[in-house]
């Protein structure tokens, strides 16, 4: 599984996510953090990764943009480190 974690989370949801062996990667990361909408989910479809974000206006702007690609995962609270990965 590839993942961008948007700039709205913190990075430090990486080091868990890389010991699963997610690839993930922060939008600071790829230089990303200052883009528009649009350039992030452009990126994310040419490097197939899912896009995971606290934001809610970008699953509306995915709707309403007709675009198929990327997947975006919102999460509706705030995730900790310690919540990552439990069994």
């Amino acid at each position: 599984m590839k993942i961008l974690l948007d700039q709205n989370l913190q990075r430090s949801l990486m080091p868990p996510l890389r010991a699963a062996s997610i690839d993930v990667v922060h939008t600071w990361d790829v230089e990303l953090a200052q883009s528009s909408d649009e350039e992030v989910f452009e990126w994310c479809c040419a490097s197939v990764r899912m896009l995971v974000t606290s934001d809610k206006k970008l699953t509306k702007y995915l709707a309403a943009s007709g675009m198929t690609c990327p997947t975006v995962v919102r999460s509706s609270c705030e995730i900790r480190e310690s919540s990552l990965l439990k069994t």
